[in-house]
């Protein structure tokens, strides 16, 4: 039986030391490939400076419509729920 466990680090070992070499290697080919090609890799900044930002409309007006819009639906099927059950429950006494 320890013959097996024994068989078994040995294996788990052997993978995970493959894994770790196989990911050391991919880290120096990716570092290697970045100074390789610098033009394919993205600007410091994240987002191209030259582009300019996109406005973003004022939606804050609509957003409120549709809250209201949801809040009046809900509340109005919650009456309609509680009136059904209200006569619902009076039937049944």
């Amino acid at each position: 039986m320890s013959d097996l466990f024994a068989d078994t680090f040995e294996i788990m070992l052997a993978g995970m030391g493959g894994v770790f070499i196989f990911l050391i290697l991919l880290t120096f080919a990716v570092g290697l490939l970045t100074k390789l090609c610098p033009e394919i890799t993205a600007p410091k900044g994240g987002v191209d400076a030259q582009t300019p930002a996109k406005e973003t409309p004022n939606v804050a007006s609509s957003d409120n419509a549709s809250a209201a819009a949801k809040l009046a639906a809900v509340t109005v099927a919650v009456q309609k729920y509680r009136q059904a059950r209200g006569s619902a429950a009076d039937q049944q006494e």
